[in-house]
């Protein structure tokens, strides 16, 4: 199995209804009053918006040949040559949107990759063993006070 994950993309959606909406993301410094014309990260849809965009960009590609969270796209494939042509693909995608990768943040060709908390390789997928001893240390304290700040009651 081999992969290819990008981490940080610069690309960043265009504030919807750009006109209507710019003035909810104004800012004021010693220079002057601006305007946003793209949603930068860290405003609560921020997010949201932005893997909604990498959804409708990797339309069709999700689920078959890669995945996307929010700003890491994983391609896996059994073959060298399939790894390629699943790459080539993808990037035509986000090139054909104006989507730019870093290139010190693009990583190709893994047998063995740690996502979301998982380890995927060609034997599968399976917890990411250092999350799996974070949550054996937790101790019975930290545990009922974790339950506490979650307690709805």
């Amino acid at each position: 199995m081999l992969f290819f994950e990008s981490r940080r993309t610069k690309w960043i959606p265009p504030v919807r209804s750009a006109s209507k909406y710019r003035y909810k993301l104004a800012f004021v410094t010693p220079d002057g009053k601006y305007e946003c014309i793209r949603l930068p990260f860290g405003y609560v849809n921020s997010a949201a918006d932005f893997q909604q965009a990498m959804d409708k960009i990797l339309a069709g590609l999700k689920w078959t040949i890669a995945m996307v969270y929010i700003d890491d796209v994983t391609i896996w494939a059994t073959t060298w040559q399939e790894h390629c042509d699943r790459l080539a693909t993808v990037l035509t995608r986000l090139i054909n949107h104006n989507v730019k990768l870093k290139p010190n943040k693009c990583h190709f060709g893994f047998k063995k990759l740690k996502f979301l908390g998982h380890v995927i390789s060609k034997e599968g997928i399976s917890p990411d063993p250092q999350k799996v001893e974070a949550v054996q240390a937790w101790t019975v304290d930290q545990l009922q006070i974790s339950q506490r700040c979650t307690d709805s009651t």
